[in-house]
């Protein structure tokens, strides 16, 4: 200490006044620490509030879940009219036009095919008048030779023409079945009720066999063809409120499973994209909303009330729809779970304490 006392003694006075604000300064920090610390501990508690929370108790009955959907609207009786014969266009209806099963749609130019017809018809005239004479001579020929009057030569050869006229009067007959046949395609008419949606030729135009004419898009007999993946059920279809049954058609398009619904008529057309509602679970089971579910490592949590606690309960989920889930957890039937958005359920995990929504 006297050595010390020495060291301190031989300083200059300016190192003297340097080592005693040093050490007033530390101890002044000392101080400083002790009293914070002292505050510190004088401090109240924080307290802590329970979160509001709202619940359900899960029941489990009869439930239905559905996902919403675009269906498309398809009509088997819409028709493509094409000509079936070469000829020019006399008159055609204009598209937009409403047209009744059995209206004259178009109408060709038949000329040709009509002098056709009356050229076979005087042929087949001619044809049977020649073989009724033949037939008639046959007859005088046949009666000669029974005394002797007529070689059998004549007879034969009276025969072998009757033959001939028989083979061409039925060749006629079959031309003419077929021109008149034809003559028919010189007038085109509506299959179906329904509208003109497009039009293909202008009058005076020359079409060929093949050729499209006009398309009409039938006004009833509509259906919606439905695609959904492969691993979902369907059970019904609700279309502006109404359920339809789904036909499955066995039958697949970019790995999506195809359903028709015949649905009532009501304004469609075909091409048309509907928003449908596809019931995707249908039976006994216990419902719970979304916002009573937890997602968190690819598990999905509920959280049951106990007391003022929420206690986190893994769950298995059989279908989800769009206003909620099916879930198999028959243990859960009566508890009471906590219905609340994300970053609420997140908190409870901490073990935070709740308190009922009042009514």
């Amino acid at each position: 200490m006297t050595k010390l006392s020495n060291k301190f003694s031989q300083l200059s006075k300016s190192s003297k006044i340097w080592i005693i604000v040093s050490v007033l300064i530390v101890l002044g920090a000392i101080f400083i620490l002790i009293k914070a610390k002292k505050a510190e501990e004088n401090l109240p508690t924080a307290k802590t509030y329970s979160i509001t929370v709202s619940t359900l108790k899960l029941e489990k009955g009869k439930v239905s879940l559905t996902l919403p959907y675009l269906a498309q609207t398809q009509n088997d009786m819409d028709v493509n009219l094409a000509s079936k014969i070469a000829a020019r266009v006399d008159y055609v209806k204009n598209s937009g036009v409403f047209v009744k099963k059995g209206e004259i749609i178009a109408k060709l130019d038949a000329t040709s095919i009509e002098a056709n017809q009356k050229s076979i018809e005087s042929q087949l005239a001619a044809a049977k008048t020649a073989l009724k004479n033949l037939e008639a001579t046959h007859k005088r020929t046949l009666e000669l030779l029974a005394v002797k009057g007529a070689s059998i030569e004549q007879s034969e050869m009276e025969e072998s023409k009757i033959a001939e006229l028989e083979a061409k009067v039925e060749s006629l007959t079959q031309n003419l079945n077929d021109v008149t046949n034809t003559l028919t395609y010189a007038i085109i008419k509506a299959p179906v009720d329904g509208m003109i949606s497009k039009n293909t030729v202008n009058v005076g135009d020359m079409i060929m066999p093949g050729q499209p004419v006009a398309t009409i898009s039938a006004s009833s007999d509509y259906y919606l063809m439905l695609y959904v993946p492969s691993n979902l059920k369907v059970y019904n279809v609700f279309v502006q409120n109404k359920s339809y049954p789904a036909i499955p058609l066995n039958t697949t398009m970019n790995g999506l499973t195809a359903y028709r619904v015949n649905v009532e008529p009501g304004g469609m057309m075909t091409g048309e994209r509907v928003e449908v509602n596809v019931e995707v679970f249908n039976g006994e089971g216990i419902k719970i909303p979304f916002d009573a579910i937890l997602n968190r490592n690819n598990k999905s949590y509920v959280f049951v009330k106990e007391n003022e606690k929420a206690t986190p309960v893994e769950i298995n989920i059989i279908q989800d729809g769009e206003d909620g889930a099916v879930i198999s957890n028959n243990e859960l039937v009566g508890k009471e779970i906590v219905v609340a958005k994300q970053d609420i359920l997140l908190t409870l995990l901490s073990g935070a304490s709740i308190k009922t929504e009042e009514k």
